[in-house]
């Protein structure tokens, strides 16, 4: 369940350290059920969604503790509300939209530094393909697909012009792709 338009959403702050994610991945929940009407391994999906979780462990000096602390109690309201934080994903680090689904627990000290693990909800899984280039790519491989686009791209905008060209592709002749 997204935020409320009423809800503010905060962003997790630049001059706070990333949360490290456990193996760098996020872990979708399975939606997937065996049909009770079918035999062998028939599976349906339960739900539409694409609920996701990630363990996270992050290392904060005592004022970012006090901080963090302090955020998660009182803006995010024990975790309950939602906000944009930046999570390794992939070998990428990109804002998800998350919210606690544990509560941060200080599990080690080290010298100044506290480690603190906690798990979040993940309502959008960012940086996800767009299904129209999956599709494309069962065709084609990535580098036949750049070349290709990379042809297109040139008659387009490099041949075409010189001879009075085309610059702006008709409207719904890329519909039924996008």
């Amino acid at each position: 369940m997204a935020p409320t338009p009423r809800e503010p959403i905060y962003r997790w702050p630049d001059w706070l350290r990333p949360a490290m994610v456990d193996g760098y991945g996020i872990k979708p929940e399975d939606r997937r059920i065996p049909s009770e009407f079918d035999i062998g391994s028939q599976f349906r999906i339960e739900f539409d969604t694409d609920e996701t979780t990630a363990s996270c462990s992050v290392f904060l000096d005592p004022i970012q503790s006090d901080w963090f602390e302090a955020f998660e109690r009182d803006a995010l309201v024990q975790g309950s509300r939602w906000f944009y934080m930046p999570l390794w994903v992939g070998g990428q680090l990109t804002d998800h939209l998350v919210r606690f689904k544990t509560r941060p627990e200080m599990v080690a000290k080290s010298g100044e530094s506290s480690q603190y693990n906690f798990e979040l909800d993940v309502a959008r899984r960012e940086n996800l393909m767009d299904s129209g280039l999956v599709w494309i790519l069962l065709m084609f491989s990535p580098k036949e697909w750049f070349d290709y686009t990379s042809r297109l791209h040139y008659i387009l905008h490099i041949l075409m012009p010189e001879n009075g060209g085309v610059t702006n592709i008709p409207e719904g002749l890329a519909d039924d792709y996008a």
